[in-house]
């Protein structure tokens, strides 16, 4: 059994994975193999359980998990928001991959832990939050919602122990699903987000937000915030912060903004503007396996006073830390519902350490030209229709051959398009339903997008299309 643990039988094996993963990196990067092999779910279940019970050579297990698996750094990757990662803090990662500890305290939490707060407090600063401000790493955005939500609660309402049932928080009707879930996770049920319409443009409607506010207040529910989204998962548009941060202060409510995607941005010169009011949150979450080129999951959770960090999760526990060290960020279990934890905070160190804020800058904006380029090329193309101008990096458009089509034809078409194109692999892109009526949606991730991608990726759309009406009008009835 020690055989296993053998030290340079690791170092062979992990030579062979880097030089694996250098090659398919490299070819995924230039767009040579297509973006994913479709298979169908039982068809791969059953390849894998196949495997396992043949047993497989490590060679064989690293060549067949990479041939098989989703190319994110592939080009023609246009689909969710997530990026490739930077291969430098990949590699780093192998470390704390290998020590394994769980750093949610710190006597065995060196040295993710200290590494953390440098990089919590650097966020922080590129935010324009004040240096009273404080916060922790999470595993993604979901689990960031809910704490900022829990701290939300505990502050306004201080409910920890109590429960809290009839609390309530106005949200954009574009947020993200997982601000629905925390609010049933704490028992608010359905009621507990009251959801606000948005403009043409996607945004949060500040008419709308008042709107909502009065009618609330005459029930028994108590406001106790505003989540805005900075930028939505749906378009990446984002909502008035500078408007309902002053809403926020004249109402006094609680402001969280979800940056999961969005507060990359702040890093750009460019495109810091759009965030314009998140200095003002009470809390924000930003994610940085999404724009930041971090390996999945890391999500920075920062509050705009330091105790409220420690109010999400206010327990006892004995056996961890002392009840003198009450707000001792170093036992950073304290504040995240996990308590063993990756080392998240060595991949967003390696991130700033190794690839530095001015790689992110330019990664930033190349994506956001690519998608503004898109945009220009959909506008100019007489069979296609954009929803709206983006202004992140994520496009929603359709394909729309005959303009005496019925909506629900183009709806059919570019649903039936976009499955053509995930099972043929060469491009990836995913659909939304917005103004009742099907879109495709492509988030601009990837730096190696080069323009003649995205004009592949129109003619394809149209080859798919013609395909498929030919089809339908010589397949039998």
């Amino acid at each position: 059994m020690i055989e296993a643990f053998d030290a340079e039988a690791f170092r062979s094996l992990g030579h062979q994975v880097v030089d694996a993963l250098a090659d398919h990196w490299k070819v995924a990067a230039a767009g040579d193999p297509p973006v994913q092999r479709w298979m169908e779910p039982e068809d791969a279940f059953a390849f894998w359980e196949e495997r396992l019970k043949s047993g497989v050579d490590p060679r064989t297990l690293i060549t067949t998990i990479l041939e098989r698996s989703f190319h994110v750094a592939h080009p023609r990757n246009l689909g969710h928001q997530v990026g490739p990662v930077l291969p430098a803090v990949a590699a780093i990662d192998l470390i704390g991959n290998l020590l394994d500890i769980g750093n949610g305290v710190y006597e065995v939490g060196q040295p993710a832990t200290p590494m953390e707060r440098v990089v919590l407090q650097r966020l922080a600063s590129v935010l324009g939050l004040p240096q009273s401000a404080d916060g922790v790493l999470t595993s993604g955005g979901s689990l960031g919602n809910l704490t900022a939500l829990l701290a939300m609660r505990q502050a306004r309402g201080g409910a920890w122990e109590s429960g809290g049932h009839e609390y309530a928080v106005l949200v954009s009707e574009e947020s993200h699903y997982c601000v629905d879930r925390a609010a049933r996770i704490m028992g608010w049920g359905q009621e507990g987000v009251i959801r606000v319409p948005v403009d043409a443009a996607y945004r949060m409607s500040m008419p709308a937000l008042r709107n909502a506010l009065t009618r609330t207040r005459v029930s028994e529910r108590h406001i106790l915030g505003v989540v805005a989204s900075a930028g939505s998962t749906a378009t990446g548009q984002m909502d008035p912060l500078e408007d309902i941060a002053n809403f926020c202060a004249s109402e006094d409510l609680w402001l969280h903004v979800d940056a999961a995607h969005g507060g990359a941005f702040a890093f750009s010169q460019k495109a810091r503007p759009l965030l314009r009011g998140i200095e003002r949150a009470d809390s924000v979450v930003v994610d940085f396996h999404k724009m930041l080129l971090c390996p999945s999951l890391v999500t920075a959770v920062l509050f705009r006073r330091a105790e409220h960090s420690y109010q999400s999760f206010a327990q006892e526990a004995g056996y961890l830390w002392r009840a003198d060290d009450e707000h001792a960020w170093w036992d950073a279990a304290k504040r995240t519902l996990e308590c063993t934890r990756p080392m998240l905070g060595l991949r967003a160190y390696a991130l700033l350490a190794l690839g530095g804020e001015s790689l992110l800058e330019t990664y930033i904006d190349r994506c956001r030209a690519r998608t503004l380029r898109f945009a220009e090329m959909i506008e100019a193309a007489p069979d296609f229709e954009l929803l709206i101008v983006p202004e992140s990096n994520i496009i929603c458009y359709r394909h729309v051959p005959d303009r005496n089509a019925s909506p629900e034809e183009v709806d059919h078409l570019n649903q039936a398009i976009r499955e053509h194109l995930v099972r043929e692999g060469y491009f990836y892109i995913v659909q939304v339903e917005k103004a009742g009526r099907t879109y495709l949606r492509s988030a601009f991730m990837n730096p190696f997008t080069e323009e003649f991608d995205l004009a592949e990726l129109l003619e394809s759309l149209r080859r798919t299309g013609q395909t498929l009406k030919r089809n339908s009008t010589t397949s039998p009835s």
